[in-house]
This record gives structure tokens, sequence and C-alpha cells, in this order.
């Protein structure tokens, strides 16, 4: 049985984007467990969103759905005014939300790659320049970016979500700096293989992934979202109030650096 960090986030609001299903449900849940109120975004999964929603109040906590596609920079800006009017400034921005189409290279079109970069990487970039403003005001923040074990293990299928990856790991570098001098941490953290329903959707035949997995893991054992809490939690802590710019592989032990 799983121990979960504790971390007393009362008082703290979180914005969570791509939060009301597979590794962003178990991110806001875990936030809202330990006090943080939480704006779950979305942009298409609305029932997802309100069901993660309905289950963080029914455990006591404070949640809100927020509806936008990360990549458009009004939607962006209207969703943290809401945000603010109903649950306050964001102070911890966890920038999940993303999109890896499995396309080989040569069908890879300039439509789908500018895409992928647009949700992946200015998603991200257009969240941070809204969160960042309160965060300096205040001296205090914590920017969770999400990258992937594949932009380490460089796959053929996902050259362009192996690109934006890559991006958002120099990203978070950049900012750590930039925002470093206000007390505010910047960190990736990189999941592996983690089973969520997105991935049950693309590969069905999860007795062959398991066995694959196996084999490349120094841990066995299928991962899932729950494993990824951990990390944030940590790193939305007091005790990683020095630690920034750095990117946290939870993976089972796949990429070892």
């Amino acid at each position: 049985m799983k121990r979960e960090i504790s971390v007393d986030l009362h008082g703290r609001v979180a914005l969570v984007t791509g939060g009301g299903r597979s590794i962003g449900e178990s991110l806001s849940l875990a936030l809202g467990r330990n006090g943080a109120a939480v704006a779950v975004n979305y942009v298409s999964g609305e029932r997802a969103a309100r069901a993660t929603v309905d289950a963080i109040r029914a455990a006591g906590g404070t949640a809100e759905a927020f509806k936008a596609d990360v990549a458009d920079p009004a939607q962006v800006a209207a969703m943290f005014a809401s945000i603010t009017t109903e649950l306050g400034p964001v102070d911890i921005l966890v920038n999940n939300a993303g999109i890896y189409p499995v396309t080989p290279r040569p069908s890879i079109t300039i439509e789908e790659w500018d895409r992928v970069f647009a949700v992946n990487v200015r998603g991200s970039f257009l969240c941070v320049q809204q969160a960042a403003p309160h965060m300096i005001e205040q001296s205090w923040g914590r920017i969770i970016n999400f990258g992937s074990v594949v932009y380490h293990l460089g796959l053929e299928v996902y050259v362009h979500y192996v690109a934006s990856k890559g991006a958002i790991v120099g990203m978070t570098r950049a900012l750590a700096k930039d925002l470093g001098p206000h007390q505010i941490t910047v960190n990736t953290i990189s999941p592996g293989g983690i089973l969520t329903d997105t991935e049950l959707e693309g590969y069905p035949d999860q007795e062959a992934r398991s066995v694959f997995f196996a084999g490349v893991q120094a841990l066995p054992g299928r991962l899932v979202g729950d494993d990824v809490t951990g990390a944030l939690l940590y790193l939305v802590s007091d005790s990683a109030a020095y630690v920034s710019g750095q990117t946290f592989l939870v993976d089972g032990g796949w990429v070892m650096h």
C-alpha cells in the first residue's frame, strides 16, 4: 500500500491543466487532499473534469472546473480571470495538458507538428505568463511542467512529441533562472509508461505492454497516475524551496542519468 506525502496546502490555489483525466486526475485529487483549492482545467472532457471536482469536494476539499484550450491566449487569459474570481489567484501551476499523436515521421503534417507544439509548449508558456505576476508579487510560487521519458529515449514514432518535451525541459531551466529571484521554483516531472485511460484507448493489448515495461524498467510493474503524485507534492512543499530547474523522472528506473 502506497503512503502519500502529506503537505499542508491550505490557502493555496492550484491549477492543473488537463486535470480531469489520466495523470491530471491523480494530480488534482492529490492537491485537493492536501488542502489546495484546485482549478481543474479541461478542453473536451467536461464530464471527467466535473467528476474530479466532485471527488475533491466529496473529500472535503474545494475545486472548480474551467474550460479552456491552453494553446489559445484569449482562452487562457479568460480562464485565469475566472479562477481568480472563483478561487483566488494561482499559487501552484501544474502544466500537465498535452497531446501525443502516434505518427511516423513521413506522415507528420505541418498542421499536426504545430498543434503538438501549440498545446505542449505554447500552452505551458501562456499559463506561466498568466500565473507569474501574482507569484512575483507574493514572492512565492511553484510551477511544475510535465515532460516525458520519451525525450530521454528518443522514440521514432513521436518525433514532434519528443521535440516538444525537449522544449519543455529547456523552458523549465530558463524559467527557473528567470523566476528564481522571486522565490518561485520551476521544475519538470517526466513520467514513464503510466497506465491511464488514454493509453488504454491507444494500446488495447496491455498484456504485451506489461511484458515490454517489465523488460525495460529497473522496478517491475506498471506505474499508474498515483505514482506521480509523490514527486508533485514534494516539489510544491517547503522542503523543495531550493529545488529548481530540475527534471524528475518517474519511470520505474527506465532511464537513469
